[in-house]
C-alpha cells in the first residue's frame, strides 16, 4: 500500500540580511554608524558619536509585540496621523443622489475603486444566466477584478486519495498564471462563515403552512431544531481574479482605450479559470452581478445584515435584486488601535504568521475552515510569480544563505538549523522550478467579526486556539484592521506589494 501524501509550506528565509539582523534593523546600525563617524570628524567627542549608535541599537533591538521597533513604527506612526488629523471616524453622505449609481460610498482605505457593470460578452465570457457582470477598477493601483462563486464536494469526507488529486487539479489551474507577460495579478479565495441557526428552516416551515404547534411533526422538527441550531453555519467561497492595466496589451481593435483592453482580459482569464475549476471537481458561478456583488460586500463589511436581508430575499427582493450597488458600502466607519468599526461589526484582522513547519496532510486546515461559531473569514491571496523571476530570486537567496553561512563561520558564529533549513527550501524550490512548477507569492488573512467588543475578543481568543491547533500562527495587525480586511473584500485593491514566497 502507497504511503499517503503530504504537503510540506516551507518557512520565508528569517536568516536575515547580515548575521540575522533584517534589512530595516542593518539599515538603521549602519545609518547610526555613518552619524557616529560625522560626529567624530565634527569634534562631537565619544558621548556625542555613542548617542547615535545607542538610539538605533534601541530602535534596532528593543521588540514591541515581538518585532524590532523599526518594523513596529510604521504602523503606530500611521495610526498616530490618522488620529492627529481627525480621521478614525468616516461618514457616508447622508442624501445618496436621486439617479441611481454603480459604485457604493466607500470609506478612504476603500475609496477611488469603481464599479462598471459590463456585458459578460465582451470577454467572450460563457455565461449560464442572461444579464451583466461588475468589473472593479481601482486606478490607484492600476487593477481591475472580477469574482465568482465556487463550492464543491466535501472535501473532507472523501477518500485521502481523492482528496490529493483535487489539490493537484486546483494547481493545474492556478499554475498557467505564473507565465512571462502574464496579465494577471493575483488570485484570492475567500471563505466566509458565520451561523446560520434555525430561523432559515423555521421560516420554511411557516411559507409551507406547517406551523401548527399541535402537530406532533411539527412539535418534534421544532426540537430538533432547537438541538442542532446552534451548529448550524453557512458558508459562502469567494474567487476574485485580478489583472494589472501595465501588463495588459492594447490592440487595434481597442482603439487605444485601455480600460476595453483590461476589462476584455480581465473576463478572458475568468472564462479559463472557470473551465480549469470545473475540471478540477469545483463548481464556479458566472461573475458577481452588480447587486450580488454588493450584496457581497455588505455582508462582509457588516455580517449583522444577513438575517434582514435573507427576510427581504423570501419577498420582492428576490426579483428585483436585494442590494443596489449604490447600497453596498457601509454608513460609518471607525478604526480603533485593536479593531474596525464598520456599522454594527467590530472586525479584527490577523496576518497567518507562520505556516505549519512540519509535513501536512491535505486537510489541515479543516478545523480552521470548519470552525463555524463565530462570524469569520479566511482568506489567501496568491500572486503568480514569472519563471525568470522565481529563477533570478532563488539564484539571490542561495547566494545570500552561502555568504552568509561562510562568514558565520569565519567570525565563530553558529550556523542554525533555521539556516540550513532555508538552504533546503532554496534548492527545494529551484528543483520544481527547473521540473516546471510555478511559484506564487502568497500571503494569509482571517477576520474575525462580531456585534460587540467583547463577543469579539472572545471569538479571537477561541479562533486563536482553532488555529494552534492547525499548527498555524495568527498575529493581528493592529493599527491597521482596516487596510487588511481591504484586501479581502472582492475588491481590485489588495496588499502591498513585497510579500515572502
Amino acid at each position: 500500500m502507497s504511503e499517503a501524501r503530504t504537503y510540506r509550506l516551507s518557512a520565508p528565509d528569517r536568516t536575515g540580511a547580515m548575521l540575522g539582523l533584517s534589512g530595516p534593523q542593518v539599515g538603521a546600525l549602519g545609518l547610526a554608524v555613518i552619524l557616529a563617524v560625522l560626529a567624530g570628524s565634527m569634534g562631537a567627542g565619544v558621548v556625542g558619536m555613542a548617542v547615535p549608535v545607542a538610539l538605533a541599537s534601541v530602535v534596532a533591538f528593543v521588540r514591541v509585540g515581538g518585532q524590532p521597533l523599526v518594523e513596529a513604527a510604521p504602523p503606530g506612526i500611521r495610526f498616530g496621523l490618522i488620529c492627529l488629523r481627525r480621521r478614525r471616524r468616516w461618514h457616508s453622505p447622508l442624501f445618496a443622489p436621486l439617479e441611481e449609481c454603480d459604485t457604493p460610498a466607500l470609506p478612504p482605505t476603500l475609496a477611488g475603486q469603481e464599479f462598471l457593470t459590463v456585458d459578460a460578452g465582451v470577454g467572450g465570457l460563457a455565461m449560464t444566466r442572461p444579464g451583466p457582470v461588475v468589473v472593479v477598477v481601482d486606478p490607484a493601483s492600476g487593477t481591475y477584478a472580477a469574482t465568482l462563486r465556487a463550492w464543491g464536494s466535501e472535501f473532507a469526507l472523501v477518500a485521502r486519495g481523492e482528496q490529493d488529486s483535487l489539490l493537484a487539479r486546483w494547481g493545474v489551474a492556478l499554475s498557467s498564471f505564473c507565465r512571462e507577460r502574464g496579465v494577471v495579478a493575483s488570485v484570492r479565495w475567500s471563505e466566509w462563515a458565520a451561523p446560520a441557526g434555525a430561523d432559515e428552516q423555521l421560516e420554511y416551515l411557516r411559507s409551507q403552512g406547517h406551523d401548527d404547534d399541535n402537530d406532533p411533526a411539527v412539535r418534534s422538527y421544532r426540537g430538533l431544531l432547537e438541538g442542532a441550531g446552534p451548529l448550524a453555519t453557512r458558508h459562502e467561497v469567494l474567487v476574485t481574479v485580478t489583472v494589472a492595466a501595465d501588463r495588459v496589451p492594447v490592440a487595434a481593435r481597442h482603439k487605444n482605450n485601455r480600460r476595453a483592453a483590461c476589462v476584455e482580459a480581465l473576463l478572458g482569464q475568468v472564462d479559463q479559470l472557470s473551465k480549469r475549476c470545473r475540471k478540477a471537481g469545483l463548481s464556479v458561478s458566472d461573475p458577481l452581478s452588480p447587486h450580488e456583488l454588493a450584496r457581497a460586500l455588505r455582508v462582509r463589511l457588516d455580517p449583522t445584515v444577513v438575517r434582514r436581508l435573507d427576510r427581504r430575499g423570501r419577498s420582492l427582493g428576490d426579483l428585483a435584486g436585494l442590494v443596489s450597488p449604490a447600497n453596498g458600502g457601509p454608513l460609518a466607519t471607525e478604526l480603533a488601535w485593536k479593531h474596525w468599526l464598520v456599522d454594527d461589526s467590530y472586525h479584527r484582522t490577523f496576518l497567518v504568521a507562520d505556516w505549519p513547519r512540519q509535513d501536512v496532510g491535505p486537510t489541515f486546515m479543516s478545523d480552521l475552515i470548519l470552525y463555524g461559531q463565530v462570524r469569520r473569514s479566511v482568506v489567501v491571496i496568491y500572486e503568480p510569480v514569472p519563471p525568470r523571476a522565481s529563477q533570478k530570486a532563488i539564484e539571490a537567496a542561495a547566494a545570500k544563505l552561502g555568504s552568509d553561512e561562510e562568514h558565520r563561520q569565519r567570525t565563530g558564529f553558529r550556523v542554525g538549523a533555521s539556516h540550513r533549513r532555508a538552504k533546503v527550501a532554496v534548492d527545494e524550490r529551484d528543483e520544481e522550478i527547473a521540473a516546471g512548477f510555478g511559484e506564487f507569492a502568497y500571503a494569509g488573512i482571517v477576520t474575525v467579526s462580531a456585534p460587540s467588543l467583547e463577543e469579539l475578543e472572545k471569538a479571537c481568543d477561541n479562533l486563536d486556539d482553532v488555529a494552534a491547533s492547525c499548527l498555524m500562527e495568527l498575529r493581528p495587525l493592529n493599527g491597521r484592521h482596516d487596510l487588511a480586511l481591504s484586501a479581502t473584500l472582492p475588491l481590485a485593491r489588495a496588499l502591498a506589494r513585497k510579500r515572502a514566497s
